[in-house]
């Protein structure tokens, strides 16, 4: 299972993220966050810009997240963490 410090991540890509956030968000769209990925003992830290927000019920959200100052490196890093966690749950990765 790939996580994120916002949450559990439910799609990656060289972009940026989609995750399933419990509790109220202490963020608002627009805003740029630290945010740190992780997957089995990999990990990566990243800035982010919060692109959209919707509430999926009590307590409970899914935040459209957007990387931003990438360089390279991080980028093939974001790329290995993703194949890594779609071998973990089983599934292909989507083109990034």
């Amino acid at each position: 299972m790939l996580n994120s410090t916002l949450g559990e991540v439910l799609d990656l890509s060289a972009a940026g993220l989609r995750v399933r956030h419990r509790g109220w968000p202490r963020i608002t769209v627009g805003e740029i966050v630290p945010l740190v990925l992780s997957v089995a003992s990999s990990e990566v830290r990243v800035e982010a810009r919060i692109v959209w927000m919707r509430r999926t019920g009590f307590r409970r959200h899914e935040i459209g997240v957007e990387f931003i100052n990438l360089d390279a490196a991080t980028r093939s890093c974001l790329s290995d963490i993703s194949l890594c966690a779609a071998r973990l749950a089983g599934t292909r990765p989507e083109a990034a």
